[in-house]
């Protein structure tokens, strides 16, 4: 089930009374849990009763000018599950109210009225369908269908055409139509004021959305044309389908405790890839709560139920799909690791590295390092929409000999400096060296330099040898040791060594156009490390920039306008920041993505009373399991 629920001021019995708190429940039930205030049971049965039972939640919601935290209550279900013989009887009955397979509901014969696509069936009850934001529903076209009905049939249709036309995604483990049911219309299907949608493991698979999405004191904040609420659907539509293949793809094996992360990113990740000008990523990384990169907190990806983080922190962590996609090469590299998953690699980790391997790396600590030193200045295609890192309050690099505490596994922390001229040379010093990795990134002009090791010898150190006066400088000190503990650090300036020759310029280079941009590919110097792409529009005084490290060879610059001439120049570097000379050629954009259609899918049957041609799902339906639902909820 995806749900995306209000945040709520809680005050909860248990046996036992709890003060009410002006905090979200979900935060105030970890904490509660990591202070031993409350038991592992407790806390679980406390999340069940907020995700589907708020009615015996006592307290009132938050001011509309907060808008809530996103939680990915997925997870919570899934342990709530993998837990059940440890709950008390009375317990373990709630609980199984709340997330038994509920197989009733799930097999009942098509709702009143239906509707039909290519690859959808669409149902609706006899009562309360209303348009998006709760007022009548129209039908102003006059076919009998109405409007809202053909909205969410539009964007399904086109999430399917973006998923397999133009990502490339296989959709031959889908077997039937899936089955879209409008929730708060029948007594069947009922979703509470705050949830979006639910996707449910089952054969055929379904999905539920709410009758309407403008819920109290809920500010929704995206960049859809047609308004924030017609952007939730959009997004909606996108990533609960995307869900509907998870379960299809999930190997045996597939781990809770270190895995679920991924499906939550990469699902934030696809809702880009049918709208993405609708920005829904807003609503979570800029909120105080889940911008992880820029509170300071330096949490690291969320592989591990210990951290803090393991049920907030998966939407924003969408920004690590993203880096795979701009900086290794394009949205095919997503999919890619989907498929690595899908062949039985059982662990996310496992497929990263798998595919790390196929790119050249020599592990994924390489590809993790990449991806904390693109966030130090947040090098991506919609980067000045992102949450910027928030270097080290207190400690610029050159004064860094006090030790700091180091961040999660997978975590980062940042450091800066500016000012200075010439040769550089940054240190990381910390204990059990090897587990470090540590990036040196150049933020210059629209540009940015990164250089950096993994896992050497002794004391980690980076060289720049012509530092300029406008640079600002990074230190981007990463953990990469699951097994230990980051314990202190230093990163302090020191006297640098020899400096280099700068290294020959790329050759070879190639450009191809691709749909909304052009795949550039090139040969390195024997000596670079990296690659800077600067291009623009011909015409346009304004430059973009992508940073390309080696081993790849090739990068999909994308968001350009279709079939139209750009100006490419690629800037190799060596291992101390020294540049090449440009490589600059021109090239042209390939066309537009599949278009949306806005005008109502052709109708395959449906619109009246249910038929079985597609719209019911038997009482032989499989259930999928692996925690069977999907939820995401904003608390």
């Amino acid at each position: 089930m995806l749900s995306r629920l209000i945040s709520l001021t809680l005050a909860i019995s248990l046996g036992f009374a709890l003060p009410a708190f002006a905090d979200s429940p979900m935060r105030w039930i970890g904490r509660a849990e990591g202070a031993g205030e409350l038991t592992r049971e407790q806390a679980q049965l406390m999340r069940m009763r907020t995700i589907f039972a708020p009615e015996r939640i006592v307290g009132k919601k938050r001011d509309a000018d907060v808008y809530s935290s996103r939680f990915c209550a997925t997870m919570m279900v899934r342990e709530a599950r993998a837990m059940l013989d440890s709950f008390s009887d009375a317990d373990r009955e709630e609980v199984l109210s709340y997330i038994g397979d509920r197989s009733a509901p799930r097999s009942a014969a098509a709702l009143a009225n239906l509707y039909q696509t290519e690859h959808f069936t669409f149902e609706w009850g006899t009562y309360g369908l209303t348009e998006i934001d709760g007022t009548e529903a129209q039908d102003i076209d006059g076919d009998d269908i109405p409007d809202v009905i053909e909205r969410w049939a539009s964007y399904f249709e086109h999430s399917y055409k973006i998923f397999t036309d133009y990502v490339g995604f296989s959709d031959a483990k889908l077997t039937s139509k899936i089955r879209i049911v409008i929730a708060n219309t029948t007594p069947e299907y009922t979703l509470g004021d705050g949830t979006f949608g639910v996707t449910y493991g089952t054969q055929p698979p379904m999905i539920a959305v709410n009758n309407h999405f403008n819920f109290e004191n809920y500010n929704a904040i995206n960049d859809d044309p047609e308004g924030e609420l017609i952007g939730l659907m959009k997004v909606t539509a996108a990533h609960e389908f995307f869900h509907v293949f998870h379960f299809l793809w999930m190997p045996e094996g597939w781990s809770q405790e270190s895995d679920d992360w991924w499906i939550e990113a990469s699902s934030v990740w696809f809702e880009e890839q049918p709208f993405d000008y609708v920005n829904d990523y807003i609503n979570f990384w800029f909120n105080s709560d889940d911008a992880w990169i820029a509170t300071g907190e330096y949490k690291g990806l969320p592989v591990s139920r210990d951290s803090s983080e393991y049920f907030s922190g998966v939407y924003e962590r969408g920004i690590f799909p993203m880096y795979i996609d701009e900086h290794l090469g394009g949205p095919a590299q997503v999919r890619a690791i989907w498929e690595i998953i899908e062949s039985g690699t059982p662990t996310i980790l496992g497929a990263l590295g798998e595919h790390a391997l196929t790119l050249g790396f020599d592990d994924i600590k390489e590809l993790i390092l990449g991806f904390f030193s693109a966030n130090a200045t947040m090098d991506y295609e919609e980067g000045g929409r992102f949450p910027v890192a928030v270097p080290d309050s207190t400690l610029d690099i050159s004064t860094g000999t006090v030790a700091q505490s180091g961040p999660e596994y997978l975590g980062a922390r940042f450091r800066s400096e500016s000012g200075d001229t010439g040769p550089y040379r940054v240190k990381l010093s910390a204990q059990t060296s090897a587990s470090w990795g540590m990036g040196l990134v150049v933020k210059r002009d629209n540009y940015s330099i990164v250089l950096g090791g993994v896992e050497p010898d002794g004391i980690i150190p980076v060289d720049m040898d012509d530092v300029r006066q406008s640079d600002i400088l990074y230190g981007v000190p990463v953990f990469l040791d699951p097994d230990g503990s980051s314990n202190n650090f230093t990163l302090q300036e020191t006297a640098p060594w020899d400096t280099k020759t700068p290294p020959g310029g790329v050759t070879g280079a190639t450009a191809t156009p691709i749909v909304e941009g052009v795949q550039v590919g090139w040969t390195y110097p024997a000596n670079a490390v990296g690659a800077v792409i600067l291009y623009n529009r011909e015409g346009s005084p304004f430059w973009k920039s992508r940073t390309i490290l080696k081993p790849i060879v090739s990068a999909a610059i994308l968001g350009l306008l279709p079939e139209s001439l750009y100006n490419f120049e690629i800037i190799a570097y060596d291992d101390h920041g020294n540049e090449a000379t440009p490589y600059a050629f021109q090239a042209t954009s390939g066309v537009s993505k599949p278009a949306f259609d806005p005008s109502p899918p052709a109708s395959t049957g449906g619109g009246g009373g249910g038929s079985s041609s597609g719209g019911s799902s038997s009482s032989s339906s499989d259930f999928l399991g692996l925690g069977g639902c999907f939820i995401e909820s904003l608390m």
